[in-house]
């Protein structure tokens, strides 16, 4: 599948802190095919649109063009469809600074709908004292990259089963989306 040299090893398709799980037949290196959900699994959060028509397989909901918080609400997407039409500070990708859990334990998280556990195995990568995400590395439109704190974070978005973070620049956000960050702040989780 497209032509990928796959590796038990390090590898640019995940975080270096996240070193895969010893390979069986539902612990497959990232990246992966899931079929159930139609699509490739990464050690990251790719934050690209699937564009106009795309109809999310889980749920059967459009949602090509939507953030979907669980927390605050719909709203516009700030992220990219084509990069012609980007913003260059709009995220592309970020490190899986996600919540499977749904709760505050961020700690032995699972996805219920993919049976690949290198998937949600050390999510999220970079964990503080405390045993919450201590941030995370993120890449822009641009083309640059940066380290973010999880306290500067959003939950963006919500797959129904877990809260995904990361930073955003909110330069272009409506007041809908402004008025809903503090419910959304990293801090809350």
């Amino acid at each position: 599948y497209l032509g990928l040299s796959l590796t038990n090893g390090p590898n640019i398709w995940t975080c270096p802190d996240r070193p895969p799980l010893p390979v069986t037949a539902n612990n497959i290196p990232l990246p992966a095919y899931d079929a159930s959900g139609g699509q490739y699994l990464l050690g990251y959060q790719y934050l690209g649109l699937g564009g106009p028509g795309y109809v999310d397989p889980r749920s059967g909901m459009p949602s090509g063009w939507l953030w979907i918080s669980g927390v605050g609400g719909t709203f516009i997407a700030h992220s990219p469809f084509k990069l012609s039409g980007a913003k260059p500070y709009w995220a592309l990708a970020a490190d899986n600074i996600s919540n499977y859990n749904k709760n505050g334990n961020w700690l032995g998280q699972n996805d219920p709908f993919v049976a690949n556990k290198n998937f949600t195995a050390y999510v999220p990568p970079h964990m503080n004292n405390t045993g919450k995400p201590a941030g995370g590395n993120e890449v822009f439109c641009d083309g640059s990259a940066g380290w973010y704190d999880f306290r500067s974070m959003y939950e963006f978005s919500d797959w129904g089963n877990s809260y995904c973070f990361w930073y955003q620049d909110s330069t272009d956000f409506e007041q809908k989306l402004l008025d809903a960050l503090p419910k959304m702040s990293a801090m809350n989780f």
